[in-house]
């Protein structure tokens, strides 16, 4: 009886091993989903975004998975076309760069970039979608301040 004793003991522990296995992963898989905003902007709708802008084009001046979005002569974003999660490097008035990285942990100082000056913003719910959008305006307007009036004045 003791070696049958044995075999059920060991039955139930991997029994409530399991059980205790599935309830993690469910918990686990409820707390993020509830934690994650629903709404998350994709690559497609960032790059259509930028693309929207008054004279805004696209570029890979530095390599092929690179997209660079440009008015004028002027960078004012680049996206990775092959990375996950999705990131895209935004210029930013340097106070404002400061605050974006204090209150979103998904702002990072610019990648490869002046940090002082770029923040990179990894796309994964935490930045909502306006406030994404309103980072992509303000470093559109950046860069068009930054233009000499002819190039400018070809822009507008």
């Amino acid at each position: 009886m003791g070696k049958n004793q044995d075999l059920m003991y060991k039955k139930v522990y991997k029994l409530l091993f399991f059980i205790i296995h599935i309830y993690t992963s469910l918990y686990v898989i409820l707390y993020i989903n509830k934690n994650i905003r629903e709404s998350s902007m994709t690559f497609n709708d960032v790059k259509n975004y930028c693309l929207s802008k008054k004279g805004a084009h696209e570029d890979f001046p530095f390599d092929a998975v690179t997209l660079v979005f440009k008015t004028g002569s002027k960078m004012f974003g680049l996206i990775n076309t092959t990375g996950l999660p999705i990131s895209v490097n935004l210029k930013c008035d340097p106070v404002l760069a400061q605050d974006y990285r204090i209150n979103y942990k998904s702002v990072e100082p610019g990648y490869h970039m002046n940090k002082k000056h770029w923040n990179t913003v990894i796309i994964d719910g935490d930045v909502p979608d306006d406030e994404l959008k309103k980072m992509i305006d303000d470093s559109y307007e950046l860069v068009i301040k930054s233009m000499r009036r002819k190039e400018r004045e070809s822009i507008e």
